[in-house]
């Protein structure tokens, strides 16, 4: 059944267009118009009620409403005509409200089968403080489609106003095709929500000027949920953010302390104030091995009194051995956190996310809480303070993605916190197959983050103006130095600097070895310019050589194999090899030459050994004599080998004689052991 607004009383404002067939509101109606329609909205909503179900219907029109309409009963739908029907939000003095929630009862009960679809819901001023336009609270099998939400831009006013609202353990639902344009808060905006898609969705232009709160401007937002993914959603111009992750904040109320232990599955628990059961059921302890919160699994909980003291059981023992709450011994056992909801399993497939605080941003606003299992795929970031920012988070994946212009690249960070003292949230990141390029500063910082992937990814500028730095390694306060971090197949287009690395460490303590593995190119020998792990490989894209690293982290420790070929129809010397030695560097070079005269049959074998220096402020020079073990093969007089340090430079040379009237093809192979200084 379709239950039309009209026939129960609503009435529409004046029809004012702009010329493009679009209806204005807000501020082009006087503040004269007192037409409030809520009462016959609610009317119209009530009769579907009554009917079990049915779609409530806005003719097109803008309806202006001075209080929240609300859908508690299932099956209920309410329709219009997307742009052209507008609820108006128009509050009395100091009267901000939730324009449409669709709510059952109180907190937790479940509204079933609902949902809104093609319709503008407009503020004509303030909206409410901290809460928004659309609210789904504890809705199962609803969906929101085609849905306008515009504010007023600017801060609204000051006020701390949502678009869309999706909490209170609202799940199974679909968010497609809206956009949120102009208000204070997050556009979208998940709490508590699991197995939810938003498909196409736009939110911009979210601006938050209340007092401390203007990082809470951000476009998408999950505090908390998992099975939530985004397809084709685009944000820009939100300066909180465009699509943000966290497990959300703990008030004082949600952290409680164990009082009683009866074993390591049953428990009492004591929060500060009355809490739904709800909230208990999602339970967190601080393990004090691993410094994060820990999830429980809870199988049941009963209200104790007053809904400040429960008894927990469990269905498994946690990794932490529960314990009393002792504030004389270890501050943190025996703490509990209620409410306790990390983000998990989260896809972001294709989309934006332009001129925003940060681009993406992963993290946790409960210092402790790790999310995990995110997939990012094909998203473009760019123009935001930070592309994209991974913090407390654990096995993610970035792939295909294009993280450009931004002041920073890719941030993966760890946590620093004393209180509770937190350590290694941040682990098994795989980046692959990527551009990131032309940022401002950094394009991949990695801040005491383990076991990390890079691979098959550009990371590159087209100005050297641009993203002075390829990779920075540096550490959180407290933290150690990354660990496990491996980057395979790194493309550094546009760094050809010979005397500025691309990959940069400021850790302070260059004694202790980074772990992983690194295979990179780049235009010449890293031997006194690149720090690497131990087995590290390494091509000089100037001359075709490969660098091993043998032992520690510092710039030293290389060895390199380096070909080289020639032919010869003279008798006079031509160079088959050549090495330029590093500053401050001591190298052992050992050669072996192959010569092979075709057209008679004639060849030699030559083995070399050098020893050289390079002192900072001398040329290089030989240390000792050139050995030459000898030549085997035909008796070929006349044809030479000679190694050592070219004159009024500081290459090392391999130098080759033929002999006249005879084609010579000479193939050579330099084996090199480094060291230089730190």
């Amino acid at each position: 059944m379709i239950y039309n607004v009209m026939d129960y009383g609503a009435v529409t404002l004046e029809r004012v267009t702009n010329g493009n067939d679009a209806y204005e509101y807000g501020n082009h109606y006087p503040d004269t118009a007192n037409t409030n329609n809520t009462a016959a909205i609610q009317a119209a909503i009530a009769a579907a009620s009554a009917a079990g179900g049915g779609v409530v219907y806005f003719p097109r029109g803008v309806y202006r409403i001075q209080s929240p309409i609300q859908v508690s009963s299932d099956g209920v739908i309410l329709e219009g005509e997307g742009r052209h029907s507008v609820l108006l939000h128009w509050p009395g003095v100091g009267n901000p409200f939730i324009a449409v929630r669709l709510q059952k009862g109180v907190g937790f009960d479940e509204l079933r089968n609902v949902g809104v679809r093609d319709l503008t819901i407009a503020f004509k001023g303030a909206g409410p403080y901290s809460d928004g336009a659309l609210y789904f609270n504890a809705c199962v099998d609803w969906f929101c489609e085609r849905v306008t939400v515009r504010g007023g831009g600017a801060g609204m006013g000051d006020s701390f106003t949502n678009g869309i609202n999706v909490s209170y353990r609202s799940r199974d639902g679909i968010i497609s095709g809206c956009v949120v344009d102009g208000v204070s808060k997050p556009g979208i905006y998940l709490s508590w929500a699991e197995h939810v898609t938003v498909v196409g969705c736009v939110v911009k232009n979210v601006n938050c000027t209340a007092p401390n709160a203007a990082d809470n401007g951000g476009g998408f937002n999950v505090a908390g949920g998992h099975d939530i993914t985004f397809l084709d959603c685009h944000a820009h111009n939100c300066s909180g953010g465009g699509i943000q992750f966290s497990t959300g904040r703990f008030n004082e109320p949600f952290i409680g302390t164990i009082t009683a232990v009866a074993s390591q599955t049953s428990f009492t628990l004591q929060v500060p104030e009355l809490l739904a059961k709800q909230y208990i059921e999602r339970l967190g302890v601080w393990n004090d091995s691993q410094k994060r919160i820990e999830a429980l699994e809870v199988a049941a909980v009963t209200d104790l009194g007053g809904g400040t003291s429960w008894s927990v059981t469990l269905s498994k023992a946690p990794d932490q051995t529960l314990a009393v709450h002792n504030p004389s011994g270890s501050a943190w056992n025996g703490v509990a956190y209620s409410n306790f909801v990390p983000f998990r399993n989260i896809k972001i497939i294709g989309g934006s996310s332009r001129s925003n605080g940060t681009g993406i941003n992963l993290g946790a606003q409960r210092i402790g809480a790790v999310g995990k299992d995110i997939v990012i795929s094909g998203v473009l970031c760019e123009n935001n303070t930070v592309g994209l920012q991974v913090a407390s988070t654990e096995d993610v994946i970035i792939q295909g993605c294009i993280v450009r212009g931004n002041a920073e690249g890719i941030k993966l960070t760890d946590v620093t916190a004393s209180a509770p003292p937190v350590d290694n949230l941040t682990n098994r990141i795989t980046i692959s197959d990527s551009e990131i390029y032309d940022n401002t500063g950094v394009g991949l910082r990695l801040r005491s983050v383990n076991n990390v992937t890079v691979q098959n990814t550009r990371i590159s500028r087209t100005s050297s103006a641009l993203q002075n730095i390829a990779i920075v390694f540096d550490t959180t306060s407290t933290g150690g130095r990354s660990t496990d971090i491996k980057l395979l197949g790194i493309d550094l287009a546009g760094y050809t600097s010979t005397t500025s690395s691309p990959i940069v460490d400021l850790n302070v303590n260059q004694s202790v070895p980074q772990t992983g593995h690194y295979e990179l190119a780049y235009p010449r020998s890293p031997a006194g310019f690149l720090y690497a792990p131990p087995g590290s490989v390494y091509r000089d894209t100037s001359n075709g050589a490969v660098y091993r690293k043998t032992q520690g982290w510092a710039k030293d420790n290389w060895t390199a194999s380096l070909g080289g070929h020639i032919q010869t129809t003279t008798a006079a010397e031509a160079i088959v090899a050549s090495y330029a030695l590093p500053e401050k560097s001591v190298v052992h070079a050992t050669a072996v030459v192959v010569a092979r005269n075709a057209a008679d049959n004639e060849c030699a074998v030559y083995r070399c050994a050098v020893g050289a220096k390079r002192h900072e402020d001398d040329p290089a020079a030989l240390l000792g004599a050139s050995q030459k073990i000898g030549a085997e093969g035909e008796d070929v007089s006349g044809w030479d080998v000679t190694f050592g340090v070219a004159p009024s430079s500081n290459n090392l040379e391999l130098r080759v004689q033929g002999e006249a009237s005879k084609t010579i093809d000479w193939v050579a192979r330099l084996e090199l052991d480094i060291h230089t200084a730190a």
